[in-house]
């Protein structure tokens, strides 16, 4: 499965798997698409252009893959088993690689394994976990 993304002054193409249940990571969760239009709506005011992200639980990486075509400079992690979904939709989107950085993380991990220092933390789809 597969669905266009509007934002950014582009269009988007992500890959996702709603119905692979072994992971709550193979699907799009409403909260990523809302934070994307947050980030976007205030890119300006945050700097993000200039900033050093990091995404927890990215599941198909639609807020990092669009915060990195900003202008940010990424790292995007999940558990092993969707890091194949984030990989697919930054090639098919053209991200460049200098721009994105994916990682595997699981939470629990040290997170000190996490470099360089981020300037801004995000996760959106721990709240849509259950419903």
């Amino acid at each position: 499965d597969h669905f266009s993304w509007e934002g950014a002054g582009r269009t988007f193409t992500f890959y996702e798997e709603p119905s692979n249940t072994s992971s709550t990571g193979t699907k799009t969760w409403p909260s990523g698409k809302v934070l994307c239009k947050y980030l976007e709506k205030h890119r300006n005011k945050m700097g993000l252009d200039k900033k050093r992200v990091l995404e927890l639980g990215a599941g198909c990486g639609l807020t990092g893959i669009v915060l990195s075509t900003m202008g940010a400079q990424v790292t995007i992690t999940d558990q092993e088993t969707t890091l194949y979904l984030i990989e697919k939709n930054v090639s098919v989107n053209d991200v460049p690689r200098n721009k994105i950085t994916i990682k595997e993380f699981n939470f629990g991990d040290d997170a000190s394994l996490l470099v360089p220092p981020f300037d801004v933390v995000i996760g959106s789809g721990k709240m849509d976990h259950g419903t």
